[in-house]
């Protein structure tokens, strides 16, 4: 098995830079609400975020998203996790 994973930094209210996991496939698969991606972070762990708020979020750097990158694949150790980047997400969301 294989997951698809979009790391972004967006705009949060507290000007905190946490980095956001987004999960396309879940909107192709229909796992997410109408209008919602799956996402992870640190702090909520599993959620589902706004798409739009997911796109307006600036991409991040795999220096941003590598400690996040290693919480996801310790979770998910039998699985692939590939990263892929804004335009993929935005083909997806499309």
């Amino acid at each position: 098995m294989e997951y698809e994973v979009y790391f972004c930094i967006p705009t949060y209210p507290d000007d905190s830079t946490e980095v956001l996991a987004a999960f396309p496939r879940s909107i192709a698969e229909g796992d997410a609400s109408p209008g919602k991606v799956l996402c992870f972070a640190h702090d909520d762990m599993h959620n589902e975020a706004d798409i739009e708020f997911v796109l307006e979020a600036r991409e991040a750097t795999r220096e941003e998203y590598e400690n996040l990158l290693a919480e996801i694949k310790s979770i998910y150790n039998d699985t692939e996790i590939v990263v892929v980047d804004l335009e993929y997400f935005e083909g997806v969301v499309s």
